[in-house]
C-alpha cells in the first residue's frame, strides 16, 4: 500500500469514527490542494530566476568578450604601426613614392573638376530649356543651385588674388591654380554671367508666380507646392540662390503687392463708394478661395490665411481712413452702405473662423456712424416738427371727439423705429443701435417739450376735446417708449445691453391709486425712482447710459398734466355750483339739485369721453380725479362756509353721498364705496355730539394718519350747539397723541389722503 492510499484510508476512518467526518475530509482536501498549490508556485518562480541569471551570465560573457577583442584589435594596431614605422626605411625611393601617389590623387581630382566645368555650357541649357518648357519650379532650383554654388567658388577665387600674381588655393578639396588675368578673359566669366542671369530669370518668374498665387492655386495647385517647396527650402537652410535674401520677408512682400493691386484695382473701377464697396466685396471673397485653394498648398508655418486676413484688414482700414479724411463728406446712404458693409465683412469673418485682426476698425466706423445718426437726428427732429404740425392743422379743422387721438404717436414711432431697425440690420446689436437708440431718446425728449409747449397755450388747454386727445397721445408715446426699451433689451449685445438703465421694480403709473395703500405705494415708488435718478446721473458721469424710463416718464407726466386741465375744466363749469354748497339754497331743500347739477355735468363729460376711444386706465384715472374734485369742494365748503352747521345737515350730507355714489357706481363698481368713505367719516365727526366726539375722531384719524385735527376744529367750529371749551380740551389731548405718534420711530404709516388736500380758511 503506498503513503497516500494509506492516507487516504486513514482519514476515511477517522472520519467515520467523528462526528462531522465528511467536514474533516473536505478540510483535510483543502489542505492538500493549497500544499500542491505552493509547490507549483514556487517551482514556476524557482524557474524565472535560474531563466534571468542564465540571461545574466551570457550577457556579461558575452561585453567579456566584447572587450577581449577590443584589447586585441588595439594591440595588433599598435603592431601595425609599429611595423610600418619599422619597414618603411626598408622600402627605396619612399618619399617620391608618396610624392607620386599624391599627384596621383591630384591630377584624378583635376580630371573629375574639368570635366564638371565642361559640362557646366550643358548644365546651363538645360536650365534655359527648363525655364522655357515652364517645368518644375523646384526642378529648375535642384539644377540651378549646382551652378550658383559653382560660381560662388569660382569669385571666391577670384576675390582671393593679388595683384601679378597667381593663386593657390584649395576651394574645391584639392590645388588649383588661378591667373586672375586669364580667367577675366576665359569663357568662363560668360558662363559665370549666364548662370546669374539664369537665376535673376527664375526668381522673377518665381516671385511672379507668387503674386498669382490665387489663380495658380486653382488651376495648377502643384505649381503652387513647388513654388512654396523652394521657397521653404532657402528660408530654413539658406541654401542661398541670392546672398543675403529673406525669402520669407520677400514672399510676404510680393503678397501685399497683389494684395494692394486688387484694392487699388477696385478703387479704379469704381465711381462713388457704392460701386467701390461692391468691388471690395468680390476682393474679400478671396479669403474663402484663399483657405480652400492657397491653404492646403503653403507650409503651415506661414499661417497663410491669418496673414492675407491680415493684409486684407489692413487695406480695408486704410480705405475707411481715407473715406474719413476726405474733405466732401460721404452721402447718408454711403454711409449706411459703409456700415452694412463692415458688418457683412465681420460676418465672413466669423463664417471663415477667422479673428478679426488690428487696428479694429470700430474707431473709424464710429466716426462715420456718428455723422450718420448726428444727421439723423436732425432729420427726426424735423419730422416730428412736421408731424405735429400737420396734426394741429387736423385738430383745428376736423372734429376728433370720436377717437380723442391723432396720428402724431403712429407718426412719431414709424419715422424712429425705422431708424432703430435700420441701425440693428446695419450694424447688429452694438455700438450703431446703442448710438441711434440715444439718438432717438433725444429726439423723444425734443418732442415731448413741443408737446408740452403746445399744451400750455390758452386755446389748447380750454379745449377738452384737444387735452383728451393729448393724453391719449402722450400715453400711446409711453407704451412705444417702453416697447422700444424691451426692443432694445432684447436685440443689444450683452456690453451694450447693461447700458440701458431701468428700474428695478415693476412700473406700477399705469393704474390708478384707488384706495390708499395704492396712494402709499405709488409714493414708495417715486421715492425710489428718485434714489434710482441720482445713481443713473452718477453713473452717467463714467458710461454714457441710455436711459429711456425717463423719457415715458415724460410723457406719463404729459399724459397726467392733461388730465389736471382736464379736471380744471370740469371746475371751471361747476365753481358757480360748487360756491352753493352749505349755502342757504342748499339748505333750503336744494342739495339735490345742486347735486343733480353736478352729476349731469360730470355725466356729460364722462359719457362723452366713455363713449370715444379713450384708454380704460386713463378713463379710470380721470373718473378718481374727477371724485377727488368733488370730494376737495364738498369738504372744503363744509369746513369754510359762511354758514353755520344745522341739525339736519348729517341727513343731507348722506342723501349727497348715496346721490353720488349711485352715479359713480356705474364706472367704480364697489370701489366707490371707499373713495367716499372719507366723506362719511368726516360727516360723522362734523355732526357728532360732545359724549361721542371721541369715536369718530379716533376712527378717522386711524384710517388716515394725515389727517389733521385743525380740519376737525375747522369744522367743528361751524356749530352752534357745541360747547367750544370741553371740545379744546379734548382736542388738546388728541393734537398731543397725534405729535407723540408722529415721533414716534415706529410709526411707519405714511400713506397720504384727500384729507391732505384739503386747506383751511382763516
Amino acid at each position: 500500500m503506498t503513503e497516500s492510499v494509506a492516507k487516504e484510508h486513514a482519514t476515511q476512518q477517522v472520519a467515520e469514527t467523528l462526528i462531522g467526518g465528511d467536514d474533516l475530509k473536505q478540510v483535510t482536501q483543502k489542505k492538500e490542494d493549497c500544499k500542491n498549490e505552493k509547490e507549483s508556485v514556487d517551482y514556476r518562480l524557482l524557474s524565472l530566476v535560474r531563466s534571468q541569471i542564465t540571461k545574466i551570465e551570457k550577457g556579461t560573457g558575452g561585453i567579456k568578450k566584447s572587450y577581449d577583442t577590443i584589447k586585441k584589435i588595439e594591440s595588433n594596431f599598435k603592431l601595425i604601426c609599429e611595423l610600418s614605422k619599422n619597414s618603411a626605411v626598408l622600402i627605396d625611393n619612399y618619399d617620391t613614392i608618396r610624392n607620386a601617389n599624391k599627384i596621383k590623387r591630384n591630377l584624378k581630382r583635376t580630371s573629375e573638376e574639368l570635366t564638371g566645368i565642361l559640362e557646366i555650357p550643358e548644365k546651363i541649357e538645360n536650365v534655359e530649356i527648363l525655364l522655357e518648357q515652364d517645368e518644375s519650379m523646384f526642378k529648375i532650383y535642384t539644377e540651378l543651385c549646382h551652378l550658383m554654388k559653382f560660381r560662388k567658388q569660382c569669385y571666391i577665387l577670384i576675390e582671393k588674388k593679388t595683384d601679378n600674381e597667381e593663386v593657390k588655393v584649395d576651394r574645391f578639396d584639392k590645388p588649383f591654380v588661378f591667373s586672375p588675368e586669364k580667367v577675366k578673359q576665359s569663357p568662363l566669366m560668360i558662363h559665370l554671367k549666364k548662370i546669374k542671369e539664369l537665376s535673376d530669370e527664375f526668381l522673377e518668374k518665381l516671385w511672379g508666380q507668387v503674386e498669382d498665387i490665387l489663380p495658380l492655386s486653382q488651376d495648377d495647385p502643384t505649381a503652387v507646392i513647388q513654388t512654396m517647396k523652394v521657397i521653404y527650402v532657402e528660408d530654413q537652410i539658406h541654401a542661398s540662390l541670392v546672398d543675403e535674401l529673406d525669402y520669407k520677408a520677400t514672399f510676404q512682400y510680393h503678397l501685399k503687392n497683389f494684395v494692394v493691386s486688387r484694392f487699388q484695382k477696385a478703387k479704379h473701377n469704381a465711381e462713388n463708394i457704392h460701386e467701390q464697396l461692391k468691388e471690395v466685396t468680390e476682393v474679400i471673397q478671396d479669403l474663402e478661395k484663399i483657405q480652400t485653394h492657397v491653404e492646403p498648398c503653403v507650409p503651415k508655418v506661414y499661417n497663410i490665411t491669418e496673414f492675407f486676413a491680415n493684409l486684407y484688414h489692413n487695406q480695408i482700414y486704410l480705405m475707411l481712413s481715407n473715406f474719413k479724411k476726405k474733405q466732401t463728406k460721404l452721402s447718408v446712404d454711403g454711409i449706411l452702405s459703409l456700415i452694412n458693409w463692415v458688418k457683412k465683412y465681420r460676418e465672413t469673418l466669423m463664417k471663415l473662423e477667422i479673428p478679426e485682426s488690428n487696428p479694429p476698425l470700430l474707431e473709424d466706423l464710429g466716426f462715420f456712424i456718428k455723422e450718420y445718426v448726428s444727421h439723423m437726428k436732425k432729420n427726426m427732429k424735423q419730422w416730428s416738427l412736421n408731424i405735429l404740425k400737420i396734426d394741429n392743422k387736423k385738430c383745428e379743422n376736423s372734429d376728433f371727439s370720436k377717437t380723442y387721438s391723432t396720428s402724431t404717436p403712429v407718426d412719431l414711432f414709424i419715422s424712429v423705429n425705422t431708424q432703430i431697425e435700420t441701425a440693428y440690420k446695419t450694424g447688429g446689436g452694438g455700438f450703431f443701435l446703442f448710438e441711434m437708440a440715444c439718438a432717438v431718446a433725444e429726439v423723444l425728449t425734443f418732442f415731448q417739450n413741443k408737446l408740452r409747449g403746445n399744451l400750455s397755450e390758452e386755446k389748447n388747454n380750454q379745449n377738452f376735446d384737444y387735452l383728451c386727445a393729448t393724453m391719449n397721445d402722450a400715453d400711446k408715446c409711453r407704451e412705444s417708449t417702453m416697447n422700444l426699451k424691451d426692443y432694445l433689451l432684447t436685440h443689444l449685445d450683452p456690453l451694450w445691453e447693461k447700458r440701458v438703465f431701468t428700474y428695478d421694480f415693476d412700473d406700477e403709473d399705469d393704474d390708478y391709486n384707488e384706495n390708499n395703500e395704492n396712494n402709499n405705494k405709488d409714493q414708495e415708488i417715486e421715492e425710489e425712482r428718485e434714489i434710482e435718478k441720482e445713481n443713473f446721473e452718477i453713473q452717467k458721469q463714467n458710461t454714457r447710459i441710455l436711459n429711456l424710463d425717463t423719457v415715458g416718464d415724460g410723457f406719463s407726466e404729459l399724459s397726467k398734466n392733461s388730465i389736471n386741465r382736464m379736471i380744471k375744466l370740469f371746475y371751471n363749469d361747476l365753481e358757480e355750483t360748487f360756491n352753493s354748497l352749505f349755502s342757504e339754497q342748499w339748505y333750503d331743500e336744494e342739495s339735490e339739485l345742486i347735486s343733480t347739477t353736478i352729476i349731469e355735468t360730470f355725466r356729460d363729460y364722462l359719457k362723452s369721453m366713455k363713449g370715444g376711444a379713450i384708454f380704460t386706465h386713463l378713463f379710470k384715472k380721470i373718473v378718481n380725479q374727477t371724485i377727488d374734485l368733488f370730494l376737495i369742494q364738498y369738504l372744503t365748503h363744509l369746513m369754510n362756509g359762511q354758514k353755520k352747521l344745522e341739525e339736519n345737515t348729517e341727513k343731507i350730507i348722506i342723501e349727497d353721498i348715496e346721490r353720488y355714489e349711485e352715479f359713480f357706481f356705474e364706472y367704480l363698481g364697489k370701489k366707490v364705496y371707499s373713495k367716499f368713505e372719507p366723506l362719511r367719516l368726516f360727516a360723522e365727526l362734523a355732526t357728532s355730539s360732545l359724549t361721542t366726539i371721541i369715536m369718530p375722531l379716533g376712527k378717522i384719524i386711524n384710517k388716515y394718519p394725515d389727517f389733521k385735527i385743525e380740519l376737525a376744529e375747522a369744522v367743528l367750529a361751524k356749530r352752534i350747539d357745541f360747547d367750544r371749551k370741553s371740545f379744546l380740551q379734548q382736542l388738546e389731548t388728541f393734537k398731543q397723541n397725534q405729535k407723540n405718534n408722529s415721533t414716534n420711530p415706529k410709526n411707519e404709516n405714511t400713506r397720504t389722503s384727500i384729507f391732505s388736500k384739503l386747506k383751511i380758511q382763516n
